[in-house]
């Protein structure tokens, strides 16, 4: 496992930093992977017409196919008639690469509304996605529960090593 090049090994910075964790069979490697800044366009599931988002992403690396991701992203959702809900997620999460630069993942965290609720509220999320060079394409469901606030998301990164 250690003298072979992982899947996620392309996408990893050459002079990352590695911290040795314990592991399932021994050791695996947790590294900085990666930064993705991203863009979404969002199909709001309830009341609203559409949502418009953007995000900062950390992914660490933890195996071959695995990575471990911290998630800052900012929500608008709006309605034709101007009423809007503004949300921040705050999530962890995890991606899981199969097929090369195929992934599905998982994200589970906070959500702070600053318009369309009060307070802070669970938030999680699916998607699926591909890494293609410096880009990330994925579609997500977001659901930030306590709030009138899910979506299906269309999300455009550019990832820096």
């Amino acid at each position: 496992m250690f003298g072979q090049k992982s899947k996620l090994s392309k996408f990893a910075p050459e002079n990352s930093t590695a911290a040795v964790m314990p592991g399932g069979n021994g050791y695996s490697k947790f590294q900085y992977e990666s930064v993705e800044i991203g863009a979404q366009f969002g199909l709001p599931l309830d009341v609203y017409d559409y949502a418009l988002g953007g995000d900062v992403k950390l992914n660490f690396s933890i195996g071959e196919e695995m990575l471990l991701t911290a998630d800052l992203q900012y929500t608008n959702f709006s309605q034709k008639n101007g009423s809007d809900g503004s949300f921040l997620p705050i999530r962890l999460g995890a991606k899981h690469f199969f097929l090369d630069d195929f992934y599905g993942g998982a994200q589970l965290g906070s959500v702070i509304a600053f318009s369309g609720g009060e307070g802070a509220q669970l938030a999680y999320g699916l998607g699926a996605g591909v890494r293609v060079d410096e880009f990330d394409i994925s579609i997500n469901y977001d659901n930030f529960t306590g709030f009138t606030g899910s979506q299906l998301a269309f999300r455009f990164a550019y990832v820096i090593k």
